[in-house]
């Protein structure tokens, strides 16, 4: 089920793994891919000729796996179908759901090409067409068009409705309703499931998977407090086009999450969501601390957005340098911060939720 890809070692020392090919359940293909090391343990250069067919099989490996094989813990799960897109089928139209953990919208039909966002399990796309083994979609969740592989998304007809949304930031699914179970995946943050079964404290989704049944909630249900949930991301990687909880978010991602746990759906990216949500408080002065901020208020800079988890204090997902993460902190440090960097202050402050 598993085959471990090992780089050619010199005498007398132990080869290391650069690649495996694996299948974490029946019919889930996975492919996980790892950079053959350029140097030894001494740091000296090693290249022979015999490297050169281990290296054609890392760039195919790499232009046939799915983003999610990328992700660090991801399982690769694919959807249950086994379809092949040949130059005579055309696919349409939709809605379709997607059927892995999470993958990248990209921009154009390779792995290397850049992204803005993330779809997630469970999410309805609508398909625009299709580009060998790439499908082009539109998903209304994060707001974007792209391209995603064609295994990450259900091509039938069998449209599934949701009866719940997962709201812990990790939720593990297992293959039977008891606490030794394997996990089998992990479901992020608003993942879209239907539940089939209770076997307490576990309930049974339409996959035959497990899952605790505290970590979700009903469709529809709206959260007082957006905020809370997002609180427990503290420390979270960043991550570019992030929406998935279980690999990182970015700061349009972030609030995204917290939002739709309200019913409040906003576009993945900033500017969309300051069109999109709440009236404007007083001016911001300039740039200064306004005199008057409350939890929930939605605080926009210049590519920025943050929440206020008090009158004081501000969550935010920061791709500085030095934190790389979600982080809760002063509004004064936040400001500071950016200053220092040479960016702009508060553009606007939207009321809160």
């Amino acid at each position: 089920p598993r085959i471990a890809i090992l780089q050619q070692a010199p005498a007398g020392r132990v080869a290391k793994p650069v690649g495996v090919v694996g299948a974490s359940l029946p019919n889930s293909p996975r492919v996980s891919v790892y950079e053959p090391p350029l140097s030894k343990d001494d740091g000296g250069f090693s290249f022979s000729l015999l490297d050169i067919p281990l290296y054609i099989w890392i760039l195919f490996a790499r232009t046939q796996a799915t983003p999610e094989h990328f992700q660090l813990g991801g399982t690769g799960m694919s959807s249950t179908h086994d379809l092949v897109l040949n130059d005579s089928d055309r696919i349409e139209g939709g809605p379709h759901q997607v059927t892995v953990t999470s993958a990248r919208l990209h921009k154009e039909p390779y792995l290397s090409s850049p992204f803005e966002s993330q779809v997630l399990f469970g999410e309805v796309v609508y398909v625009r067409g299709y580009k060998t083994d790439w499908v082009h979609v539109y998903s209304p969740d994060a707001g974007y068009e792209g391209y995603l592989p064609h295994e990450a998304v259900d091509l039938s007809q069998n449209l599934e409705e949701p009866t719940h949304f997962v709201r812990f930031p990790r939720a593990n699914l297992r293959m039977l309703p008891q606490y030794d179970s394997p996990t089998v995946r992990t479901f992020g943050m608003n993942a879209l499931v239907k539940v089939i079964g209770h076997a307490p404290p576990y309930s049974q989704i339409s996959t035959g998977e497990w899952i605790l049944s505290d970590a979700l909630h009903l469709k529809g249900y709206k959260r007082t407090d957006w905020i809370s949930n997002l609180e427990q991301l503290v420390d979270l990687e960043y991550e570019w086009g992030g929406r998935d909880t279980t690999v990182g978010v970015d700061c349009s991602g972030l609030v995204g999450l917290g939002l739709a746990q309200i019913g409040v759906m906003v576009p993945h990216q900033t500017k969309r969501i300051e069109a999109a949500v709440g009236a404007s408080t007083s001016t911001t002065r300039g740039g200064l601390v306004p005199e008057h901020l409350y939890r929930g208020d939605i605080l926009f800079f210049e590519g920025h957005v943050a929440v206020m988890i008090s009158g004081d204090r501000a969550l935010h997902a920061t791709a500085h340098k030095s934190q790389m993460k979600v982080v809760a902190e002063p509004l004064t440090t936040l400001l500071e911060n950016r200053s220092r960097l040479g960016k702009g202050g508060i553009t606007s402050i939207k009321q809160g939720y």
